[in-house]
């Protein structure tokens, strides 16, 4: 089976200092996720969860939340935040959580600064 590897500095630790860093074995089948959205264009966090809990279900091995299939370029920081979060609490270590980092606008950091794990 692929297999990824990815390597980050641990929180609050700089890439070039003597402090180690963490490596996540990724591999198989690693989803995606749309996001979901009321009728009234709002986040739907309960269909979310709906979302999460069926790939644990189905054996996924990793979900990807926000990234391209995600509305990335359009969820507001909140939004981005909100579906991150609830992810992690969610999966509660089960699986890996991979944050989408990819944005149109190049000011934009989504909450999470690159290379460094988020944890909640």
């Amino acid at each position: 089976m692929p297999c990824t590897t990815v390597q980050a500095s641990l929180p609050g630790r700089h890439p070039q200092s003597s402090q180690k860093s963490a490596t996540v074995r990724i591999y198989g089948s690693i989803t995606a996720l749309a996001t979901p959205f009321t009728a009234a264009g709002e986040l739907d966090l309960d269909a979310w969860r709906r979302l999460l809990q069926l790939q644990v279900d189905g054996g996924t091995q990793g979900l990807v939340v926000a990234g391209s299939t995600g509305e990335a370029a359009a969820l507001y920081d909140i939004e981005y935040d909100a579906l991150l979060r609830s992810a992690v609490e969610f999966v509660g270590g089960r699986i890996p959580v991979l944050a989408g980092t990819g944005s149109s606008n190049t000011a934009r950091k989504n909450g999470i600064e690159v290379g460094t794990p988020t944890r909640w």
